[in-house]
């Protein structure tokens, strides 16, 4: 049979501390990654539009001509 010491007791509630805390961590980082991604998406999405009117002005220029 294993004696509970002092430490053992402080060392088992600092792992019980971090197995609890570990899966709010978790959540809040892919809180975080999910803002980001969607930011990420929008600033896409804005380059894509701009490209499309680039082109469409390319597009006008050439058959101008």
């Amino acid at each position: 049979m294993k004696v509970l010491t002092k430490e053992s007791i402080e060392e088992f509630k600092k792992l019980k501390s971090w197995v609890q805390e570990c899966p709010i961590e978790a959540a809040m980082e892919i809180e975080d990654l999910r803002i980001e991604n969607k930011r990420l998406r929008n600033a896409v999405q804005r380059m894509e539009t701009a490209s499309n009117l680039v082109l469409e002005t390319i597009r006008d220029e050439v058959l101008d001509k």
